[in-house]
């Protein structure tokens, strides 16, 4: 079973806009916050529909769900 494995881009771009989001300010902090957000989604999505196994596409599957709950919460 595989649970870990090299990063795929979108999660190497989620880590930039996060180290992005709590270094910066002002419209670089919403740039690096946009671009946390949307690529956990995009990360997310693929690790459900073409994770390797039941537990990344679980992984996947929460990730998203809660990604999307915080997001909805903060509109």
């Amino acid at each position: 079973m595989i649970l870990v494995q090299k990063p795929n881009p979108p999660l190497i771009a989620a880590g930039i806009g996060f180290i992005i989001d709590k270094f910066a300010a002002g419209i670089f902090q919403k740039i690096g916050t946009t671009l946390f957000i949307s690529s956990l989604i995009i990360w997310s999505y693929l690790e459900l529909t073409q994770g390797v196994n039941w537990f990344r596409k679980l992984l996947g599957a929460v990730v998203l769900i809660s990604t999307l709950m915080n997001l909805f919460k903060h509109l």
